[in-house]
């Protein structure tokens, strides 16, 4: 609030010194810069964002879990090399000879996994998403609170500086008439209508509405 009133009055202040110069903005331009710059506003959107982003990571308890994995082995003992072979099918009658069982050449085995686990059901990530849900709706409703509050303090703010304009310029004309009945007193004085004490009198107002500007 307090640096609403700073930007509004540097205008003001900026506007009465430098005429010349006088920057015109309307209240709606005003409100739209302070809403987009305003930081609780920004915070309360960032919120709201990563409350979504969040929300939208809950989906992944509908998605399937991949793993893969590759195993790859080479020996010459002649027990795994031999059951290698088993495994694969590829033994034949010369892989009985003694001196290849005995003394087997180095032989690879390899394999290939893929698994996919499909979860039926996660009641925890169902719970999960429903409060995702209910934060993101909640922290939208904030970010919306927080924008008419910034938009009622703002018309507060432009009210009242509307009502010092308007305080000002009655002053301006109560000063212009100030100084008219000054003339018209000095006037009287001098043609010896009235007496000093009555010239006095309209100093002291005059003075009066000179300490008010200052």
């Amino acid at each position: 609030m307090q640096k609403i009133w700073v930007l509004i009055l540097s205008i003001t202040t900026f506007q009465t010194i430098f005429s010349q110069d006088t920057i015109r903005i309307s209240r709606i331009e005003l409100e739209q810069k302070i809403l987009d710059n305003n930081l609780q506003v920004k915070m309360a959107q960032k919120e709201a964002e990563l409350a979504d982003a969040e929300l939208l990571g809950t989906r992944a308890m509908y998605l399937p879990n991949i793993n893969a994995s590759y195993t790859f082995s080479n020996t010459t003992n002649p027990l795994y090399a031999f059951g290698s072979k088993l495994n694969q099918e590829r033994i034949t009658m010369t892989d009985f000879n003694p001196d290849n069982l005995n003394s087997p050449k180095s032989i690879s085995n390899f394999a290939t996994k893929l698994e996919i686990q499909q979860p039926i059901i996660n009641m925890d990530a169902v719970y999960q998403k429903k409060a995702g849900q209910v934060k993101s709706e909640v922290l939208k409703i904030k970010t919306e609170r927080t924008k008419e509050y910034v938009q009622f303090e703002l018309k507060k703010a432009y009210m009242t500086l509307q009502l010092a304009y308007k305080m000002t310029e009655t002053l301006e004309n109560a000063r212009k008439t100030t100084l008219a009945n000054k003339k018209v007193i000095d006037n009287y004085y001098k043609n010896g209508i009235i007496q000093k004490s009555e010239v006095l009198y309209m100093d002291v107002r005059l003075t009066l509405y000179y300490l008010l500007f200052l």
